[in-house]
């Protein structure tokens, strides 16, 4: 197959004396990337994935204002709410022929806003502070309230929550053909 020339003129060959320190250092085993560098790798889908939960976050069912009022966890809206009254609700609405009505009531407020009610007395259960009609109070987060209404008050009863320039006023209100009271954003 080979006869003695080629073998010979193979022999023969010199190798630059660098080569084999060069050949060496080539066949070290090198990381693979594929698709960029590890830091591409990782933080295309770390900022996808904070876009994606900022996206969410922003439109939330019930948060997506300033300031939310709810009643056992449902925003109140124009809609209105039944409240109370055996509806199945978690969230007492007291009812008594002497005292009046007690609504329990949610605010969740990203800046601060103030809170006031036409009528009543306003209770802000963590801090315990009372309220009367027309006085004022700074919130901010999440605060649950009381709201008491006397018999002899006039309709309709008017919880007012500012933030900023905006004012939302929310209506407590006897329906008659629902049997029960009626919580609505104006």
């Amino acid at each position: 197959m080979f006869d003695k020339k080629d073998i010979e003129a193979y022999r023969s060959i010199v190798v630059p004396s660098g080569l084999k320190q060069r050949i060496e250092r080539d066949c070290v085993k090198k990381p693979r990337v594929i698709g960029g560098s590890r830091l591409t790798r990782f933080a295309l889908p770390m900022a996808a994935c904070l876009v994606l939960l900022c996206t969410v976050f922003a439109y939330l069912p019930g948060f997506d204002g300033d300031a939310v009022l709810s009643y056992d966890g449902t925003r109140v809206t124009e809609q209105g709410i039944v409240v109370g009254n055996g509806h199945g609700r978690s969230t007492p609405v007291l009812y008594s022929e002497e005292e009046g009505v007690a609504v329990t009531l949610s605010v969740k407020a990203r800046s601060d806003c103030s809170l006031s009610v036409s009528t009543g007395t306003l209770i802000l259960l963590q801090s315990e502070t009372v309220l009367s009609a027309n006085e004022e109070t700074e919130i901010r987060g999440e605060c649950e309230i009381l709201w008491e209404l006397s018999r002899d008050s006039a309709e309709p009863f008017e919880l007012y929550l500012r933030t900023g320039d905006d004012v939302c006023t929310y209506v407590l209100e006897y329906d008659e053909a629902l049997g029960g009271y009626v919580i609505c954003q104006k």
